[in-house]
């Protein structure tokens, strides 16, 4: 009875997203830093050193579609060319198709990369 009791507890705790007394990263969150991170990966693959200065997400959805809408900040002095070729780049993000890459720049040395990660389901 105790351990039906205890579990029954955990399914609670993590429907409000806390385990054992920390607060559990959402999915929108968890998706966000996986595309940031493909993101500076790809920059330095091409030599571009790049920072993440901030990034945000909100849930998206269609009739047929779920997701999230991913807007990552950089700092990166980055050439012409590779932020076209940007929308048109593979990003592999885990649980994820990463689909509608926009890349613009935001100010001198910082660009706005936006990205819509649509779930698998």
């Amino acid at each position: 009875m105790i351990a039906a009791g205890m579990a029954v507890a955990h399914r609670r705790a993590r429907s409000v997203g806390e385990v054992c007394g920390r607060e559990r990263p959402d999915r929108v969150s968890t998706h966000t830093a996986r595309f940031r991170r493909a993101l500076l990966a790809h920059a330095a693959a091409a030599n571009i050193p790049a920072t993440v200065l901030s990034s945000e997400a909100r849930d998206w959805a269609s009739a047929t579609f779920t997701g999230a809408r991913c807007t990552v900040r950089l700092r990166a002095d980055a050439p012409a060319a590779w932020v076209a070729a940007l929308s048109e780049a593979d990003f592999p993000v885990l649980g994820q198709l990463v689909a509608d890459v926009v890349a613009r720049p935001a100010e001198p040395g910082v660009m706005e990369v936006e990205a819509l990660l649509l779930d698998p389901d």
